[in-house]
């Protein structure tokens, strides 16, 4: 099973942090086993994490080496992924901290409030899954969130309903 634990863990090991531009920055985790990664993007999906795996061509210099890459690249699916990592973060820890306050100091990162939660509301009982609901507000609402407003609506939790990962 999947843990913050263990993707921090493997970020550690396999992952790099890039500054893109102001306040930008590209969450990436590199491996030669697609599978791994696309457990590992099942799992963040289940927090609102939108993310893509990227195949990465052999260059001139390691013509033998190839694999893929999972990339975060939106603000608020990196802010959700550093806050979760950081706390168990050993070797990056002190790069997540920078990138998160840099990204912090940016002043569009949009932010869930009561007033926003019928739409998510209406769009919950429409069956939209998670991401969708991210994608179509422009606002990161966090799975304890979204999963709360599923109790109320007595709706089943999208990730637990598709994936069976988390309860």
């Amino acid at each position: 099973m999947i843990t913050w634990e263990y993707i921090a863990g493997f970020f550690d090991g396999e992952g790099s942090i890039t500054h893109q531009r102001e306040h930008n920055w590209r969450i990436s985790i590199t491996n030669n086993h697609y599978g791994v990664l696309q457990d590992i993007q099942d799992f963040l999906e289940c927090f609102g994490i939108v993310s893509a795996i990227v195949y990465k061509q052999p260059s001139k210099a390691y013509p033998d080496s190839h694999g893929y890459a999972l990339r975060l690249g939106a603000k608020q699916s990196v802010l959700t992924f550093m806050h979760y990592i950081i706390p168990h973060s050993i070797v990056k820890k002190e790069d997540l901290l920078i990138a998160r306050a840099s990204v912090l100091q940016s002043r569009d990162v949009k932010r869930p409030t009561e007033e926003n939660y019928e739409e998510v509301r209406r769009l919950l009982t429409e069956g939209y899954s998670y991401n969708e609901i991210w994608d179509i507000t422009g606002i990161h609402y966090s799975f304890g969130t979204l999963t709360k407003l599923c109790e109320e609506l007595e709706l089943p939790s999208r990730c637990t309903a598709r994936r069976g990962m988390l309860k």
